[in-house]
C-alpha cells in the first residue's frame, strides 16, 4: 500500500491539470488516474514479491491484460486466460 501512496503522489508531476478549478479539467484528471490504477497495482505487486515488472498490451482487453501484468512470466510469450 505504501508503494501505490508514493507512485499516486509522483503522479502529480507527469499528470497535471492546467485549470484546477475548471470541473471537466478535474474530472478528465480522475479519469485519467483511475485509468492507471490497474497497471499501478500490478507493478506494486510484482515490486513487493521480487518478481521483474511486466509491460502491458494493447492487445489485451482490461481484465486480461490486469492479470497478464499480475501474474505472467516476463519470458513466456503465452498467456491464456479461457
Amino acid at each position: 500500500m505504501s508503494i501505490m501512496v508514493g507512485v499516486v503522489g509522483a503522479l502529480s508531476a507527469f499528470l497535471h491539470s492546467e485549470d484546477l478549478f475548471n470541473p471537466k479539467d478535474r474530472y478528465e484528471m480522475a479519469i485519467k488516474l483511475i485509468a492507471k490504477m490497474p497497471t499501478l497495482a500490478a507493478y506494486a505487486y510484482r515490486t513487493a514479491m521480487g518478481l521483474p515488472i511486466v509491460y502491458p498490451k494493447k492487445n489485451f482487453g482490461y481484465m486480461k491484460n490486469f492479470l497478464y501484468m499480475m501474474f505472467s512470466n516476463p519470458m513466456d510469450d503465452q498467456f491464456e486466460i479461457e
